[in-house]
């Protein structure tokens, strides 16, 4: 039986989607998944992230916890079309996905 493939890729900008992020990778682990915890970067200026009080100091705490989610990442987590959408939504390209 093959071990099935997780990547859990989060925004959040305070406690619980970080919480939930993290209890389903709980939960994969113990599926025994091969699975990723990647939080995606901003995608504002720091102008933007200074209308919000502690946006800025937020994003700081959590993307030193985390690494940011890559092009391999989302091909080594493959179904080529999930992984062009994943990728789409942390910034990076897939050249080919379908």
């Amino acid at each position: 039986m093959t071990k099935g493939k997780v990547l859990i890729a989060f925004y959040p900008r305070n406690g619980p989607t970080e919480i939930l992020a993290n209890a389903i990778a709980e939960g994969a682990i113990q599926a025994k998944a091969d699975s990723r915890l990647r939080r995606a970067r901003e995608f504002v200026d720091q102008g933007t992230m200074s209308q919000a009080p502690g946006w800025r100091e937020n994003a700081d705490v959590v993307n030193a916890k985390y690494d940011a989610s890559t092009e391999a990442d989302a091909a080594r987590f493959q179904g080529r079309r999930l992984a062009s959408v994943a990728a789409g939504l942390l910034g990076a390209k897939i050249t080919g996905a379908a």
